[in-house]
């Protein structure tokens, strides 16, 4: 839950190519030959950024779904062990079922922040290398206060717009209709 630019200084040096703990810790484990630079490497800084986005946004989620856990009523709990439930069951019956409005808020949450996500990429590669961690968000950017293409940046935050949109809307009415059951 720190912001995204502090996460991006943090992960920089865990992935630098010579002092980082990634590399630290392969070589202190004997695995050296797998060390490398894993933001300079265009096959691996887009999976590095993906691994440190998610470091991020696990805490966030986890937040919400500790204010779902608290939310599930504890008759519900105390009648399944009543009816026999083990712990699994129970989890299965009434935690899950409870926490469907919590996981709704997360993924819907998780897909536009994902789309969004612009920051961490900027601190962490810069787009780079050779294009490979450029996502829509920087690319708009880029053409709009980079390039001075300010019809272009809007066509691409408009089509950003427009994906998330077509991710979120059908998702968010796929799980109201699922409540009015």
């Amino acid at each position: 839950m720190f912001a995204s630019i502090t996460v991006a200084a943090m992960w920089r040096w865990i992935y630098n190519p010579t002092l980082g703990f990634v590399n630290q810790l392969l070589t202190a484990v004997g695995l050296e030959q797998y060390t490398q630079s894993w933001l300079g490497d265009p096959r691996f800084a887009l999976a590095s950024i993906f691994v440190a986005n998610i470091w991020q946004a696990v805490g966030f989620s986890m937040v919400l779904f500790l204010a779902g856990l608290q939310g599930v009523p504890n008759e519900l709990i105390d009648a399944s062990k009543m009816d026999g439930a083990n712990a699994w069951q129970r989890f299965l019956a009434v935690t899950l079922p409870a926490l469907r409005p919590t996981t709704v808020v997360v993924v819907i949450l998780t897909i536009i922040n994902s789309l969004k996500v612009f920051d961490l990429v900027v601190g962490l590669t810069g787009g780079g290398p050779a294009q490979s961690t450029q996502v829509l968000a920087l690319w708009s950017y880029q053409q709009s206060f980079t390039n001075h293409q300010f019809g272009m940046g809007g066509a691409v935050a408009t089509v950003l717009l427009i994906v998330t949109l077509a991710l979120v809307i059908p998702y968010m009415l796929w799980s109201m209709r699922g409540d009015e059951r």
